[in-house]
């Protein structure tokens, strides 16, 4: 008798997993088909691309000098400027992190903890560093003086982790300026 309960909490235990699994793939493919949609809407085809998962959008004219740039590779260092968001379409919700002064001082002013947050640049050095490994993916290929928008499905940024303001299991937006880098 022993073994049959066993077996069946085992069967209820694999069947409430395969559930669970199809309900979060299910979430990921519709993020990954509302960010689709945006930039298919919203984006000049030729400017976006998906890499691994990571949709990133290089906006045309803004201060890229890719002519005498090297392309950003493993090993090189990186100073950027930063912007996060909920992906919605339309980018409306406040950032929930940034390293952009006026952007810190409009999170101050409405109340929210900016301790933690710096108006320097931040520095990574790519392929060892602590961003999520999605940025790292969005950084790789680019210039410096390129600015880029990152679109990260939720389980390629943050899933079910807390980060500041940002909602659990939330597709994100990275608006970036590569300020500066430094081969290795």
């Amino acid at each position: 008798m022993k073994k049959i309960i066993a077996y069946i909490l085992l069967l209820l235990a694999v069947m409430l997993t395969v559930r669970c699994n199809a309900e979060e793939d299910n979430a990921i493919a519709d993020q990954r088909s509302r960010i689709t949609t945006y930039l298919e809407n919203n984006a000049e085809e030729d400017l976006w691309s998906e890499i691994s998962g990571v949709f990133r959008y290089r906006i045309p004219g803004e201060n890229a000098v890719q002519s005498t740039a090297t392309e950003i590779e493993r090993g090189d260092s990186v100073y950027f400027y930063f912007a996060g968001y909920e992906f919605t379409s339309t980018r409306q919700e406040p950032t929930f992190y940034t390293n952009l002064d006026y952007l810190i001082e409009e999170r101050r002013l409405a109340g929210q903890n900016v301790i933690f947050m710096s108006d320097e640049p931040e520095k990574v050095k790519i392929g060892d560093t602590k961003l999520i490994r999605a940025l790292e993916i969005g950084l790789t290929g680019c210039y410096q003086g390129d600015s880029v928008r990152l679109f990260l499905t939720s389980n390629l940024a943050y899933g079910a982790n807390y980060v500041s303001t940002l909602p659990l299991d939330s597709s994100v937006e990275y608006a970036v300026l590569i300020d500066k880098v430094i081969k290795q």
